[in-house]
Formats: structure tokens, C-alpha cells, sequence
């Protein structure tokens, strides 16, 4: 069977997975076939549609069954995982939420997990803090990572209160920066210790 390559190129970058669709047009007797195989850092995907209909198969193209095992895949998204030292996190004068809590003032202290739905239309790198106004005794992981973009999965983000024997109240304000859409996300914790 004569197959003939006429052309390849790369069609798309996914950014969420660091991979590239490579588009490959092959003829074989009166057949066209388009070929896309998508290859990123593990593996690859083949689809093929023909001009009778399309299918899927395993390796389709002769001697193109290694295309991408030995494709080396530059720069990439790699998540992020400090704070910028020059960010400032200051809280609207509007929370997004406002949360209250419970927590014994002789125990280590109370946990909260807070889901964040996503609010920007693409995956957004994500730092969040206490302000400076906050009390002491809050804390929170992790401090920064990659949120999904709107309607897609929810961050959890894990708050923390350790109260360490004071029987009072205690405030926290949290500020959840999304630098790239240049918006936040604030939350109002409230910590009641008894």
C-alpha cells in the first residue's frame, strides 16, 4: 500500500496539560485520512477520521507507531506554589462570604475546609493569605496553586484556628488574589472560642 504524508503541523498547545495536537494528512489508494495525535509528557491519543466515516484505532499510520515517544515538550505550566514577595493582600470592603466557627480554647485548635468555586473563564494561578488585620491565630493551606476555570472543580483551601487557651473572639480576613484576571476573592472568618 503506497501511503503518502503530505503534511504536519502543530495545531493546538493545551495549556491545562502541557500537550500539542499534531495534525498529519495521509492518502492511501482513494482514501484521505486526517490524523491527529496528541502528545504531552506520558503518552500519546491518536484519532483518525477518513473520508468513509471515522473510527478509532490503535496505531494507524505505517511507521508512525513511535511518532512522540521521544518528544521532548519545552517550557510548559508548572503550578505555582510560594507568594510573590511584592503581593499585597488587602480585603474588600465587601466580603464575597462570611464564615463562623467554634472552636474549644483549651484544644489545638479547629480546622476548616473552605470549597472556592471557580469564577474566571480560564485556569488561574491563586495566592491566598490572612490581611494584616487578622488575628494571629488563623493559618491556611495551601498558600497557593492553579484554580480550574468557571464551572469546572472547586479548590478546597484548608483554614485553620489555634486559639492557644484565650476564650474570645478572633477575626480573619482572607484574601484570595487571582493576578492574571486582576481579581479577588475575600472571605470574613469568625472564630468563636469558648
Amino acid at each position: 500500500m503506497n501511503t503518502h504524508y503530505h503534511y504536519s503541523s502543530i495545531l493546538h498547545h493545551h495549556r491545562q496539560i502541557s500537550s500539542y495536537d499534531v495534525y498529519i494528512i495521509s492518502q492511501s489508494y482513494n482514501t484521505t485520512y486526517h490524523h491527529i495525535i496528541t502528545i504531552d509528557h506520558n503518552h500519546r491519543h491518536g484519532r483518525l477520521t477518513a473520508a468513509t466515516g471515522s473510527r478509532d484505532r490503535g496505531p494507524i499510520l505505517p511507521d508512525m507507531e513511535n511518532l512522540g515517544s521521544d518528544a521532548k515538550v519545552r517550557g510548559g505550566i508548572e503550578e505555582v506554589s510560594e507568594i510573590p514577595s511584592s503581593m499585597e493582600f488587602v480585603m474588600s470592603s465587601v466580603p464575597d462570604a462570611a464564615v463562623d466557627i467554634d472552636v474549644n480554647s483549651n484544644s489545638k485548635g479547629a480546622t476548616l475546609c473552605l470549597t472556592v468555586k471557580p469564577v474566571c473563564m480560564g485556569f488561574e494561578d491563586y495566592f491566598a493569605k490572612f490581611d494584616s488585620e487578622s488575628h494571629s491565630s488563623f493559618s491556611m493551606t495551601p498558600v497557593a496553586g492553579r484554580m480550574d476555570r468557571r464551572g469546572g472543580e472547586s479548590t478546597e483551601l484548608m483554614v485553620m484556628c489555634k486559639p492557644k487557651g484565650m476564650p474570645e473572639t478572633f477575626v480573619g480576613n482572607l484574601v484570595i488574589n487571582l493576578p492574571e484576571d486582576n481579581s479577588k476573592i475575600c472571605y470574613k472568618i469568625t472564630a468563636t472560642s469558648f
